[in-house]
């Protein structure tokens, strides 16, 4: 039976290939490689783009199908190679203690390397793995923690590692679980009283000390009955991966000492996608073997590190090595490792041969020098002397120098475990709230370098030396590139200066994985000069590594022949990366040679879609025509209309009076590099809808009715128009999706005639978020105060996005997300429509909702919208998104059109004589509640129609006439018998949670003033409220938490709501 890949299935696997590349921050070459693959398909008409993509999918396919083994042979020796960079310099020893970056020096050590191979070689190594992937997992051991395959049984038994785009579960994940198990046991065995040892070990160079016999896997693997697709298939699979990994092994041989390996073995390529589960795969003899001989409480291995958590072992701490010792005694001794240079060690061991069986083993005794002997320097001397290698594979060694070992004594302070937790519980935190403002004006250097000491801190004679931080300067920059893309304002130049001064130099080598990060910081502050001067420097220091002490000798030649150029390519591809959102960047004719080495790979990188997204300035803008536009020039940091050049003519180009250029584009969608989030397209459509309405419209509330339907359908079919099964949904099967998310209904009973001008609409949010089981809800007000000079520059188009403000807001979301709230609401016209992303982006983080007045958006065509926007968490399927609902302020104050129209600007409403209005009830998480925006408040017809529907009311407002909408509130709250939460200006104040009791007893929460945004928390006692409301006036009059029931209360909504049930439907 011949062999018969599909198009579908290579298109599948080169999918999830540059999915895994697209979140990978560290493959730059496999990066480009997709972009330039993306880019070598051509044609004329870009509509035929993907008609072309197919094309070439389907001749991948044939290759793989028809293509003789000679033919591929060929084909892998002329298209896989490597690509180095450098793993490690020379370190100074000197004990003169100084600040200087060493720039002449720079003396190469030991080097990393790639596979750099063509894309249908990677191509190859995913169908492998969507074929074996599955079989091998559920032969390795759970103990093992990298390169898990996400699998999912979402639908019976379906496999999302298969079916979907993803291969593995994301890193951080994973490395977090191996390790904080890890501390979880040894806390759990402090606890109990129980003396234990944490050891930590590395096995050195693991991907090429590997000696794999994939034709042995493959008879092992039928031997142990689990194939079952496609024997024929599979075999050939097995064959081009086996000729893959030999020519490979073949190719590095040049470049690093590779031992004598047998007939079919060969090393792991790093970068190769197979190699990840192949390599946990090849130490799952050794993972039962560790748990049978040392019975540990905790073994975790995640690919080349091993963690152990031991009970009942004792360290000798007299022992030249008491690491050495330990590993001898409790590895060595239990046949788990060996010494892999046992005739170098006569003088430290005693070694004698036991004869077992037909063989012989090793029995070691340790021998201990006289005290005289034991210098520090003879210590260190004979512990690095010590090689330990693995006895069922000697070619895999450890790395003395990296074993860590901990011995922790129940009866003494559990300090160290506190600590450690401590410090993995603050570096998480950093990373749960939005950057601290005033902590991020704190100086680069004092988050990049450290003072190391050996005494107390005040002493100058304690300081030991000065080390560099990654960790510190990636968290550094990562929180000033956030809090930048928001507002687009320049860095100070004393923190630029500090950026280039650090990464001068051997610092800059030692850390070129953070150069991508380090350009994205100056594009993003739009600083070209410094931009430029970090290439530059850059360049120089790789012209300026040394080679004559590189630990291979033997292979120098080769390495100063190829990891100048490597690591060049690697520089440019991190500095065109972030390039790709904005190509004017350098448009000065100063950095002319800079922009045409450049931008050409900026260029391809932008069309793949290959760069990172999260710094674009509307979501998913990315997806449609508008990247392609002018040539590819457009600046995709900035929402369209804030640009007053191209991208305004350009929503108001003839060609375009509909806002065509913000339509997704098929070949955009096609290749989408990751799952794309409906929140991200939420929040594209209802800027094109908004940027789209004009006086030649009369649809307006429909078209903002329709928005979430709309977008749901856009969002399903970009996420799914690439798999074979789908060519382009039904209605109906997008309307069965879009329940799982969530649904919108109109009462359809409203229609009369007293109504006709008002749509009613139920909002149901189907969410597996945490907080789901309890109708209670904890409720952050929002006591901030809205500036008239913040409305009015929202007015004018010019929002104030600045830093202050900034601040102001992220140090309110901090203080919600630490109080665990359900629900946050903040004051009408309070937040400008360009932080809308970041509103969702925490509302997805966090999985807390956010009820909030948008400043007035001033579309192209001059009409004046203010809207209300509620965003609530929806969880399905391992991905956080958010529904953005959007509503159009039913009336506009008297005092609002005023404003408006004096500056020539349309209110809807007047347009449109018969604008219907439209009011939401909302039902998530087991709740039930509706929004008013403020004015809306004076409408006595509209207070009423949720009557007995809801639990709660949220009135946003902007309103200094507090003592009518106080009365106004009393009223409500009374007629309506549900929770009331108003939330107004600080400087106007009466923010307040109202509940239906008495006067005594009915203001839950209530402030006003200050000059420090804060939030007020209170708590809607659902469920004790429904159970009164269920009860005839006679048993409510005898309670005292609340006021009995208004005539005509409908108690069998009552029963809907405890039942969580839908109205309308």
């Amino acid at each position: 039976m011949p062999v018969n890949f599909t198009k579908e299935e290579v298109f599948h696997a080169y999918k999830k290939l540059k999915n895994y590349f697209y979140h990978d921050n560290t493959s730059q070459f496999i990066r480009k490689r997709i972009a330039d693959f993306e880019n070598s398909i051509t044609d004329n008409n870009e509509n035929e783009y993907t008609k072309a993509f197919w094309l070439e999918m389907e001749k991948i396919a044939k290759m793989i199908n028809n293509n003789s083994n000679e033919v591929w042979k060929t084909f892998f020796k002329k298209n896989i190679n490597y690509s180095i960079t450098p793993k490690s310099f020379k370190k100074n020893n000197s004990k003169i203690i100084t600040n200087k970056n060493l720039e002449e020096n720079i003396i190469l050590k030991r080097i990393n390397v790639f596979i750099d191979a063509d894309i249908i070689v990677h191509i190859i190594s995913v169908l492998w793995l969507i074929r074996i992937g599955p079989v091998l997992e559920k032969l390795i051991d759970q103990d093992s923690y990298a390169y898990k395959l996400e699998i999912t049984s979402e639908v019976g038994e379906q496999e999302e590692s298969i079916n979907g785009m993803k291969l593995y579960k994301p890193y951080f994940i994973q490395y977090q679980t191996w390790r904080d198990n890890a501390i979880k046991t040894a806390e759990q065995l402090f606890e109990n009283k129980k003396d234990l040892v944490i050891l930590s070990l590395d096995i050195k160079d693991y991907f090429n000390s590997v000696r794999l016999n994939l034709p042995d896997l493959q008879k092992f693997i039928i031997a142990e009955g689990v194939e079952s697709m496609g024997e024929e298939i599979n075999s050939r699979l097995f064959e081009l991966l086996s000729m893959i990994n030999s020519e490979y092994t073949h190719k590095i041989s040049k470049i690093k000492k590779i031992p004598q390996l047998n007939e079919n073995e060969t090393i792991l390529p790093i970068g190769l996608l197979s190699s990840g589960i192949l390599g946990n795969f090849y130490l799952r003899d050794f993972d039962k073997e560790v748990k049978e001989a040392l019975n540990p409480a905790y073994y975790g291995r995640y690919v080349d590190d091993l963690l152990f958590v031991l009970t009942n072992v004792s360290i000798n701490s007299l022992a030249i090595s008491p690491i050495n010792y330990f590993l001898e005694k409790y590895f060595v001794g239990r046949d788990l490792f060996i010494f892999d240079n046992p005739s170098e060690l006569s003088d430290l061991f005693d070694f004698s041969k036991t004869k077992v069986g037909d063989g012989y083993q090793y029995s070691y005794k340790y021998n201990e020098p006289e005290a005289s002997e034991t210098d520090e320097c003879r210590i260190r001397e004979q512990a690095d002397r010590v090689r330990f290698a693995f006895k069922s594979k000697p070619d895999l060694l450890i790395q003395s120098k990296k074993v860590v070992l901990q011995d922790l004594d129940s009866s003494e302070s559990p300090a160290i475990l506190n600590n450690f937790k401590k410090n993995i519980d603050k570096n998480r935190s950093e990373f749960r709230f939005l950057p601290d403002e005033d902590e991020a004006e704190k100086e680069f250097e004092e988050e990049a370098v450290f003072l190391r000491y050996n005494d107390s801190v005040n002493k100058i004679r304690s300081i030991e030396g000065l080390d560099e931080d990654k960790y510190g300067a990636s968290k550094y920059l990562t929180g000033k590139i956030f809090a930048t893309s928001l507002n687009l304002e320049k860095a100070d130049s004393k923190t630029s200066r500090q950026i280039l001064t650090f990464f001068r130099g051997l610092i800059g080598l030692n850390f070129h994985s953070l150069w991508e990060k380090v350009a994205t910081f100056f594009l993003i502050n739009n600083l070209p000069d410094e931009y430029i001067e970090f290439y530059r420097q850059s360049k120089n220091a790789i012209e300026k590594i040394i080679y004559t002490q590189y630990d291979e000798q033997d292979f120098e030649g080769k390495v100063k022949e190829y990891l100048a150029k490597d690591l060049e390519r690697f520089l440019t591809i991190a500095m065109a990366t972030p390039l790709a959102y904005n190509l004017d960047f350098l448009n000065d004719p100063k950095f002319d040679i800079e922009n045409k080495e450049l931008g050409g790979v900026a260029k391809s990188i932008r069309y793949s879609n290959m760069f990172r997204h999260a710094w674009i300035g509307l979501p998913a803008i990315n997806y449609t025509n508008y990247l392609f536009e002018n040539n590819g020039r457009l600046n995709l940091l900035r929402y369209p209309n804030i640009d007053e050049n191209l991208e305004v003519q350009l929503l108001k180009d003839e060609r375009n009076p509909d806002c065509k250029s913000l339509e997704l584009n098929d070949r955009l969608s096609l290749l989408a590099p990751k799952y794309v989030r409906y929140h991200e397209i939420n929040i594209l459509h209802f800027f094109k809808v908004v940027e789209s309405i004009k006086t030649e419209t009369n649809n307006t509330v429909e078209e903002i009715n329709t928005i979430n339907d709309k977008a749901f359908n856009l969002y399903w079919n970009l996420n799914n128009r690439w798999r074979q099964d789908h060519t382009r949904s039904t209605g109906s099967e997008i309307n069965k999706a879009k329940e799982k998310y969530f649904s919108i209904y109109e009462d359809v009973s409203t229609n009369s005639d007293r109504n006709r001008n008002r749509i009613e609409r139920f909002v149901s949010i189907n969410d597996a978020g945490s907080r789901i089981s309890n109708e209670d809800k904890k409720i952050a007000v929002a006591n901030v105060k809205v500036e008239h000079s913040n409305l009015m520059a929202s007015v004018l188009g010019k929002p104030n996005t600045g830093k202050t403000r900034r601040k102001e807001l992220f140090d309110l979301i901090n203080s919600v997300e630490e109080a665990h709230c359900d629900l946050c609401i903040l004051p009408e016209v309070s937040i400008p429509y360009q932080w809308l992303s970041l509103l969702a982006y925490q509302v997805c983080r966090r999985n807390i909702g956010y009820v909030a007045g948008l400043e007035h958006w001033i579309n192209q065509h001059k009409f004046a919208f203010n809207f209300m926007v509620t965003i609530l968490p929806i969880k399905k399927n391992g991905y956080n998104t958010c529904l953005i609902n959007v509503r159009l302020k039913n009336h506009y104050s008297h005092e609002e059109k005023k404003l408006l129209k004096g500056y020539r600007l349309i209110i809807p409403s007047e347009v449109y004589p018969v604008l219907s209005k439209t009011y939401n009830l909302f039902h998530w998480r087991g709740a039930y509640f509706s929004t008013y925006n403020c004015f809306e408040l004076a409408d006595i017809q509209d207070r009423g129609i949720f009557k007995s529907k809801i639990d709660f009311i949220i009135a946003s407002e902007y309103n200094k006439d507090v003592n009518y909408f106080s009365e106004i509130a009393g009223s409500w709250v009374r007629d309506m018998h549900c929770y009331f939460i108003q939330v107004n200006s600080s400087d106007y104040g009466d923010s307040r949670i109202l509940q239906p009791a008495q006067s005594y007893n009915r203001d839950l929460l209530q402030v006003k003033g200050g000059e420090t945004s804060i939030v007020m928390i209170g708590i809607l006692k659902i469920k004790s409220l429904r159970c009164f409301q269920l009860m005839e006036y006679d048993l409510q009059k005898d309670q005292n938490s609340f006021k009995p029931t208004p005539p005509d209360f409908d108690r069998k909504n009552v029963l809907d709501r405890i039942n969580n049930k839908r109205f309308w439907i």
